[in-house]
């Protein structure tokens, strides 16, 4: 039972500090009067002109497509074969004499 009310208390107190945060948030950024200093983005007759233009041109359409491309897909093994060694190492490690035992499974209990 108290496990269940700590927990309930940090998400009581998680939700409080995000509301408080969003808040802040809205009062600083939603409810802030313009700056009448600042020009406005919105009332900027050349920014309507420009976009108008912008909007008004249509783009240019391609005739023809691109040509093919004839590539050759590079064999993996070829840098190796190139690169490989003249002669093979010469296997000298003994056969290893100890296997690990097997594991011994016991039978399922009933």
């Amino acid at each position: 039972m108290k496990q269940h009310l700590k927990a309930f208390a940090r998400a009581v107190i998680l939700v409080a500090t995000s509301a408080t945060v969003v808040g802040a948030g809205r009062l600083a950024f939603v409810e802030t009067p313009p700056d009448l200093a600042r020009p406005n983005s919105m009332s900027d007759p050349v920014e309507d002109a420009v976009r108008r233009e912008i909007l008004a041109k249509t783009p240019e359409q391609h005739q023809k497509p691109a040509p093919f491309l004839n590539l050759a897909i590079p064999d993996p093994l070829e840098i190796p074969k190139t690169v490989g060694l003249r002669d093979a190492p010469v296997d000298s490690d003994p056969p290893s004499a100890s296997i690990p035992p097997r594991p011994v499974l016991g039978s399922p209990a009933k």
